[in-house]
């Protein structure tokens, strides 16, 4: 059974490398009583997919997952939370009987971003203004009084770290210490909004 599911990644929980955020996702499960399936290869492994890393530090309101199980019935997110580690909350989980893979529905991101220095906004504005583009795949941004949202297309090549390197160059920031950046939304950009993973394999 092929299940497709959103969480949260939160608190000391964002300081977790992506690498070892598919384990853990699992332990979850297993912790819950729901069987994983295997790969059948050589070295059998848990078959769990994730959408695009996030760097340290950075929060995930969003994010989206694949996971295979040995299950007839779909997990419950309420049991899968009494046993998820302190930052990871299950927001969401579907059954997904076929549709494209999780990394073509995961092209593009969304992203607010908190700064430290009150008047970085108004700066941010002003440099907007003049036509510049803070990734060069911006979807959008929009400048409120203490925080930014931006979207960023190609999720999988840019994201915060090119904003943040970007940010440094026009002598915004002097570096990733200066923020504290949370995303938002993973999926496709329709032209309006970023469309959810859990939903863009869909239509819905």
């Amino acid at each position: 059974m092929r299940c497709r599911f959103l969480y949260e990644k939160r608190g000391r929980l964002c300081f977790v490398p992506h690498v070892e955020m598919p384990p853990l996702l699992c332990r979850t499960f297993r912790r819950s009583g729901y069987l994983i399936s295997r790969s059948e290869s050589l070295v059998p492994k848990d078959k769990i997919s994730l959408g695009p890393p996030l760097p340290m530090g950075v929060a995930g309101l969003a994010e989206p997952a694949e996971i295979w199980l040995d299950e007839k019935e779909l997990p419950d997110v309420t049991r899968l939370d009494s046993f998820a580690h302190d930052g990871l909350k299950f927001l969401f989980i579907r059954i997904i009987e076929e549709g494209p893979s999780l990394s073509r529905l995961c092209k593009d991101g969304g992203y607010r971003v908190y700064p430290k220095e009150s008047d970085l906004c108004v700066r941010f504005r002003s440099l907007l203004s003049e036509g510049w583009k803070p990734v060069p795949t911006t979807l959008w941004a929009e400048v409120e009084d203490s925080y930014i949202d931006i979207g960023i297309g190609d999720a999988n090549q840019a994201g915060p770290g090119t904003l943040v390197s970007s940010m440094k160059a026009e002598g915004l920031v002097s570096g990733w210490q200066d923020l504290f950046i949370v995303r938002t939304a993973v999926g496709v950009w329709d032209g309006n909004r970023i469309v959810p993973a859990l939903k863009a394999g869909d239509g819905s």
